[in-house]
């Protein structure tokens, strides 16, 4: 059972005082009990990632949770079952956390997002219930990892491992956590006053050119929800299929397709402080696409491991630079990254191109399906766009996958994102976007969810949002003389536009049009 009221929640959302949004922060809480634990469970909400230990051990195999949400108005929460982890006498509740999709800075109403969590343990033993909640008596401290580069369109980075500062033990009971600081409240007046003057944002408008504005910290007013959507998980095992030696004394490992996911390599023969460098690209021509860099950093044992925790990228090939060896095909291992939704039907026929053709659709889909959304690409830019919901649910999700919980989830969404004004969103987590076909996705994946599954209560759930943006559409449409919907002038962005590539005739431009064209 959850925690099913906003009420129910008695801790406060915490954070690492000083800290970086790159940083993957440590926290951990003792507790004694006079007993063995009958009941226990633990109940994390993040902007971002987190994982959940007890007295050092990982609670679930579950990576990269929970998923995104519009931060604005919810956060999504996991309930932990701990009963059979903890134990009489001392133990610990640790958590790790990452900013993850909270650096994402696109929304234009809410650029500058938290980096917190919040925590509360509901522990039976010995016949008393105890509640443990986030406060000012956590401790934390940076970890031995954290983000390599942005979190943007274009630079999605990757993640730093600094095996001279790792330590495992630093979830258990016996750790001496003397020496680390007290959690913060959350408070945004306090980090406004620490913000300078002058633009503090930036992010990508394109490839050569970014945009700076100033944004603040504000009250968090988002609700706690339980996540629906089955979590994200390493879906699928990937192994490699061979290594070259490039000219240039790097290595580049084939992974034999392109996926979205993790990295894993064991590393030897290194010096303390040497550091490998991994570059990901998905084609043969580059040795990293947008910026997906990765950086691992020997200890004093010069062996080690590389594996992604907190960030995914997209491709095939990883180039190596910095390694002394030739490297073994066995030492590379990926994992597909997706929530853990069950196959419920296959394609098989005489025809060995439709069989890869229908396995390279699952596989594309299965790439683009990254924290709870449908994303137009995983490494270029992770942006929720509708038309690609809508494509890829009628022929890919639902037909292959379960779906339900997925959709409750995406909807969910979709609703919270919804504008004041009834418009929805042509991208869910980002500004809006004047593209109409983009924004057919509802009530097309509405209807065709409910089509597919039967369950009347997708339309229940989506109903009052749906009459709103249809509501939008007739009041801005010319009904007085029952004509369509009034178009925007040709050559700007304006509504409803058809976007960048549907018509070589819409009202987006004539750059666009040529390019069109020369397809």
């Amino acid at each position: 059972m959850g925690l099913l009221k906003q009420s129910d929640w008695k801790g406060d959302w915490i954070l690492k005082p000083n800290q970086k949004k790159t940083d993957h922060n440590w926290y951990r809480k003792n507790v004694t009990l006079s007993d063995k634990a009958s009941s226990a469970f633990v109940f994390v909400g993040s902007f971002g990632y987190h994982e959940l230990y007890v007295n050092g051990e990982k609670i679930t195999q579950n990576v990269m949770n929970p998923v995104s949400t519009y931060m604005k108005k919810r956060i999504a929460y996991l309930t932990y079952d701990i009963s059979d982890k903890l134990k009489k006498g001392d133990n610990v509740i640790a958590i790790w956390h990452a900013a993850g999709w909270s650096r994402w800075r696109r929304i234009r109403e809410y650029r500058n997002i938290p980096f917190v969590f919040k925590a509360q343990a509901e522990i039976v033993a010995g016949g008393k219930q105890i509640t443990l909640k986030t406060d000012t008596s956590w401790k934390t401290k940076k970890s031995h990892t954290e983000y390599y580069g942005d979190w943007d369109i274009l630079r999605f980075g990757g993640e730093t491992i600094d095996d001279r500062k790792r330590e495992d033990d630093w979830n258990t009971p016996k750790y001496d956590d003397s020496n680390w600081m007290n959690a913060s409240v959350y408070n945004h007046e306090e980090l406004n006053a620490k913000i300078p003057e002058g633009n503090n944002i930036s992010f990508a408008l394109n490839s050569r050119k970014n945009r700076e504005v100033r944004a603040i910290y504000s009250p968090i007013k988002a609700k706690l929800s339980a996540q629906m959507v089955e979590p994200q998980v390493k879906f699928k095992e990937i192994k490699a299929i061979g290594v070259d030696k490039n000219d240039d004394g790097t290595y580049r490992i084939d992974m034999g397709e392109n996926y979205t996911g993790f990295f894993e390599m064991d590393l030897y023969q290194g010096q303390e402080g040497d550091s490998i460098l991994f570059e990901i690209s998905d084609r043969t021509e580059v040795q990293s696409n947008w910026k997906q860099k990765s950086k691992y950093i020997f200890g004093k044992s010069g062996k080690g491991k590389f594996e992604n925790r907190f960030n995914v990228a997209g491709g095939r090939w990883i180039t190596i630079h910095g390694l002394k060896y030739q490297p073994k095909i066995e030492d590379a291992t990926g994992y597909v990254v997706t929530n853990n939704r069950k196959q419920i039907s296959s394609f098989k026929s005489s025809s060995k191109q439709l069989n890869q053709i229908y396995q390279v659709n699952l596989n594309t889909y299965l790439a683009n399906t990254m924290d709870g959304i449908l994303v137009d690409c995983p490494h270029r830019e992770r942006r929720g766009w509708g038309e690609v919901t809508v494509a890829a649910m009628y022929g890919d999700a639902l037909p292959n996958f379960e779906s339900g919980a997925y959709m409750d989830q995406y909807l969910q969404y979709t609703r919270d994102a919804q504008l004041p004004d009834g418009k929805t969103r042509a991208v869910i987590n980002e500004e809006d976007r004047p593209f109409l076909m983009w924004k057919a996705n509802n009530p097309l994946t509405v209807w065709e969810t409910y089509r597919m599954l039967g369950d009347k209560k997708v339309l229940k759930d989506n109903y009052k949002s749906m009459q709103k943006w249809m509501t939008w559409l007739y009041k801005n449409s010319n009904y007085e003389t029952k004509g369509a919907i009034k178009a925007g002038k040709q050559g700007l962005r304006e509504f409803p536009g058809l976007g960048d590539w549907c018509t070589p005739r819409g009202n987006f431009g004539q750059v666009v049009t040529r390019r069109s064209h020369s397809f």
